[in-house]
């Protein structure tokens, strides 16, 4: 029975946009806490500690046999949300979880930190583990930094325990339909300036600017991922890179289950 932290069904977008205004990312918490000297010392620590600021109980940590990460809260909206519009009988907190790993981990540290090895190391906590992870590049040839090689490196060693999917484009936003995100963005932000973006695949899409004085608006995902979500009604176009990846990620969730539940 795998032990991880589980953001069940219970889990709302109130107390995710909570978790993401936090100072410190709920991994960073894991990684900083003082009793994670090894392995044994993070199983009864994630047990009792980490499920009071998840505001879950400590047996939804025992509950799916699959976890994706994924950097934050809008990303998990989003994820949710394909697999759902791709496979319905699909249920977070039971079949899967969706976890927060903080961007800063994988963009700020280097590929031989002790925290990025530590992250590595939770990976045998659980047989079925996969990371979603932004490429941030600004151009078709830029490479994907050294930590991010690493860590992809490390979870597509084995395609049957788990995989990284880096995203086709600059972040998780660039697979959206300019339209919807368009859309997205003036109802979340109406004193910003119309989004610019039109589908480039190396542009940050969500750059805002404030249409009275100029000044860069930073922008609300969590609020613009539900706006988008609300919008986009269907599920990926199919034979789409994202259609690919997420198709992965069911068959990946399925993998993880089979056998635990004669219905699925």
């Amino acid at each position: 029975m795998p032990l991880f932290i589980g953001i069940s069904s219970r889990q709302t977008p109130e107390r995710s946009e909570q978790h993401q205004r936090s100072a410190k990312p709920i991994l960073a918490d894991i990684l900083a806490h003082p009793s994670l000297q090894k392995l044994d010392d993070k199983l009864a620590w994630l047990d009792f500690d980490v499920s009071g600021q998840l505001h879950d109980r400590p047996s939804d940590l025992l509950q799916t046999n699959a976890v994706i990460w994924v950097e934050g809260p809008s990303d998990r909206i989003y994820l949710k949300h394909w697999i759902e519009r791709t496979e319905k009988d699909l249920i977070e907190g039971i079949h899967y979880s969706i976890m927060f790993y903080g961007g800063g981990l994988l963009n700020h540290l280097t590929s031989t930190d002790e925290e990025v090895t530590d992250f590595i190391k939770l990976r045998r906590l659980n047989r079925h583990l996969a990371i979603v992870i932004d490429s941030d590049r600004t151009q078709a040839d830029m490479p994907i930094n050294e930590t991010k090689q690493r860590v992809r490196d490390e979870f597509d060693i084995d395609p049957a325990q788990g995989f990284a999917w880096i995203t086709d484009g600059y972040t998780i936003e660039n697979y959206v339909p300019p339209a919807i995100l368009r859309a997205a963005v003036a109802t979340v932000h109406p004193k910003a300036e119309p989004l610019a973006w039109q589908g480039e695949m190396w542009e940050n899409p969500l750059t805002l600017r404030n249409v009275t004085s100029g000044k860069a608006t930073t922008p609300d995902k969590n609020k613009i991922a539900r706006k988008v979500c609300e919008k986009w009604t269907g599920p990926p176009a199919p034979r789409s890179h994202l259609d690919t990846m997420v198709r992965q990620c069911i068959d990946f969730i399925r993998d993880a289950n089979m056998g635990a539940d004669r219905e699925f």
